[in-house]
């Protein structure tokens, strides 16, 4: 999400209509679409494979929207892999995938990277003594946890894929509590 919103902010672009897919919200999805259709915003869908009615109906969709869609919009979805996943839609689109990288020194290094989660003004934001302390662990944590996965559910009860929106609110949250 994050990396998208930057992009829109480099493009000097509107920042996209965030729809987190499930629990009913593919009428709101559609709704975003077709106004994005009309008036050239982005929508960026979450959690797609959460929605897979929808995802099956968006490929005849964006074929019948296509004549009449304005140049600027920008459809985005976001998906953990899904077997169930229509390939036409795959097929149709231009796909980045965003993997962590391998080791605990590269994660922290991937933290530590400006622009993606911490920056000398994240750094600097907090007075206490502890706040880069805790930032580290927290960085450390994450790139703990992303290189762990690699071994399957051997010594975890309940697989979790703690990425880097996970890291963004622990960071959130421990910024407001300090």
């Amino acid at each position: 999400t994050d990396s998208i919103e930057t992009l829109c902010r480099k493009k000097r672009l509107p920042a996209p209509t965030v729809i987190s897919l499930g629990e009913g919200q593919e009428p709101v999805a559609i709704k975003a679409i077709n106004a994005g259709v009309i008036n050239g915003n982005s929508v960026l869908l979450q959690n797609c494979e959460l929605g897979l009615g929808l995802m099956n109906e968006l490929e005849s969709m964006i074929e019948k929207l296509k004549d009449s869609m304005h140049p600027d919009f920008r459809l985005f979805l976001t998906a953990l892999p899904h077997p169930e996943f229509p390939l036409g839609l795959l097929q149709m689109a231009t796909k980045v995938t965003n993997e962590p990288p391998a080791g605990l020194k590269a994660g922290l290094l991937r933290s530590y990277t400006p622009g993606v989660t911490v920056d000398q003004d994240k750094l600097e934001r907090v007075e206490t003594a502890q706040w880069r302390q805790l930032l580290y662990v927290l960085c450390h944590l994450h790139s703990t946890v992303q290189e762990r996965r690699k071994f399957g559910p051997l010594g975890w009860n309940i697989p979790y894929e703690y990425n880097t929106s996970d890291l963004q609110s622990c960071i959130s949250f421990l910024e407001r509590h300090l």
